[in-house]
């Protein structure tokens, strides 16, 4: 009975060591993304590339165009929302390495937004050119974290690998019947991923090293 007791103080005192492991790691993590970082310039709203697509007519038979072959060009894109990242989970408690001390924590992407303007041709037989905002959310994306902090060094980060990213496509209706307007959509998710992906693993990047920097900043201990 006496041993039995022993071995139940020994768990709980391990248990009760690995929450405050991941208790200190979550307040690191919140204190970099939601301080830090959204003090780093230009990270609030970082401007994104232009794009355009064209989708063909399509053929009645194969010979009478029932159709406009749709043409879009896509300008002044911003992304929003890098400054509100969250972690989307608990933390792992810090882990020693052979070089020093490493934290893993999941970031959330689901509060970024993209918007962009669009000047589109095709949406009726007479090429009328309109132009509409379009905006791109991500409803369900995550970056594997991990941060770095070798011996008398300052935090950088070790791992930084983007989840696939699942997009909603948001446009006002300008006469496309549901065929043509899945099509559109999906052409904008094709050409906006890889400029997210960019900008994540440039702008987000860079600026979570900067803000890394900032201050005398630790990793807790192991």
């Amino acid at each position: 009975m006496i041993a039995f007791t022993h071995l139940c103080l020994l768990v709980a005192a391990a248990v009760g060591v690995n929450a405050a492991s991941r208790q200190d790691s979550n307040r690191f993590i919140d204190d970099l993304l939601s301080v830090r970082l959204p003090s780093v310039p230009g990270i609030n709203a970082v401007a994104l590339d232009d794009f355009k697509f064209k989708i063909k007519k399509e053929l009645e038979l194969g010979v009478l165009p029932t159709h406009r072959d749709i043409k879009a060009n896509f300008t002044n894109g911003v992304l929003n929302g890098l400054g509100n990242l969250r972690r989307r989970d608990n933390c792992e408690p810090t882990v020693g390495i052979a070089s020093g001390i490493l934290l893993s924590c999941p970031i959330d992407l689901s509060s970024l937004e993209a918007k962009y303007t669009s000047f589109v041709k095709g949406f009726n037989i007479v090429g009328q050119v309109k132009e509409i905002s379009v905006t791109v959310k991500i409803l369900s994306s995550f970056i594997n974290f991990e941060v770095q902090q070798d011996s008398s060094q300052q935090p950088f980060v070790k791992t930084f690998l983007v989840d696939r990213i699942l997009t909603k496509i948001e446009m006002p209706d300008i006469g496309f019947n549901e065929e043509r307007q899945t099509k559109f959509k999906s052409e904008v998710d094709k050409a906006v991923q890889p400029i997210l992906i960019n900008v994540l693993s440039g702008k987000l990047l860079d600026s979570i090293n900067v803000a890394l920097k900032g201050g005398d900043l630790r990793l807790p201990p192991v």
